[in-house]
């Protein structure tokens, strides 16, 4: 056994499993498993003096070898997956369109595209963003171009439809559906994360993570949100101040 290792070394072991544990991370390996394995790793570097890379290979490669196939997740799972991106999606949608209404000053207007784009790119959105953030640049070109073209449907077909049988509505009526189901949606998934557990973490440190890992999932979530809305909104009143 070595003494403890020196600041230098302290920083090389936190860096290295920090990448392992993205790496783990992105091949789908279980939270708690996760944290076993960095225990060990960074138990084995500790007690050895040796150098993380030496001792075990690049972390992209460890992990590869250390992932096993992913379970295929159950129905009820891939459910509520599509079920909470359609919430959020469709949220973000009418709370954009009553925030939009009430800085215009014109009726907001609920139509059945929305609500059936939200409920497709519910379902395929864990497809899509695993071509966005796949290596491959085929796979990001596939992701980006599904994408495009989906957005693009979706704003063609948001003009030609909801506007004719589109419901009218008092702006703060969507704004206020549009915030609480954005809401749930969160809440949803907030409660499905899978947080990295380590071996000595007791049921309160899980608990605590995973309210974390929520508090930081939803600010991620909102602030991009946001901003984009408040860009909307600022276009939509130049626009008709301008006509």
């Amino acid at each position: 056994m070595t003494d403890h290792p020196s600041p230098t070394g302290v920083r090389r072991i936190d860096r290295y499993c920090d990448e392992l544990l993205l790496a783990l991370r992105m091949k789908d390996v279980p939270g708690p498993r996760i944290g076993s394995v960095l225990a060990e790793v960074r138990a084995h570097l500790v007690d050895s003096g040796e150098e993380p890379e030496a001792a075990f290979g690049p972390p992209e490669e460890y992990a590869a070898a250390l992932a096993a196939p992913a379970p295929r997740r159950s129905r009820a799972a891939r459910l509520h997956e599509a079920r909470s991106g359609a919430a959020c999606l469709l949220g973000v949608v009418w709370l954009l369109e009553g925030a939009v209404s009430l800085a215009t000053g014109t009726d907001a207007r609920l139509g059945p595209i929305p609500l059936g784009a939200a409920v497709l790119a519910g379902a395929g959105a864990p497809w899509l963003l695993e071509q966005l953030v796949s290596r491959s640049r085929g796979r990001m070109a596939l992701g980006l171009a599904v994408f495009v073209v989906a957005g693009a449907a979706w704003g063609g077909l948001d003009l030609l439809v909801d506007d004719a049988v589109g419901l009218t509505v008092h702006p703060a009526v969507a704004a206020g559906l549009g915030l609480s189901t954005l809401v749930a949606g969160t809440l949803a998934i907030d409660r499905t994360i899978d947080v990295v557990v380590m071996p000595f973490d007791s049921p309160a440190d899980v608990d605590a993570k995973r309210r974390r890992s929520g508090i930081l999932l939803t600010a991620l979530l909102w602030t991009p949100l946001l901003l984009l809305m408040a860009v909307v909104v600022v276009m939509a009143v130049l626009l008709g101040s301008a006509g």
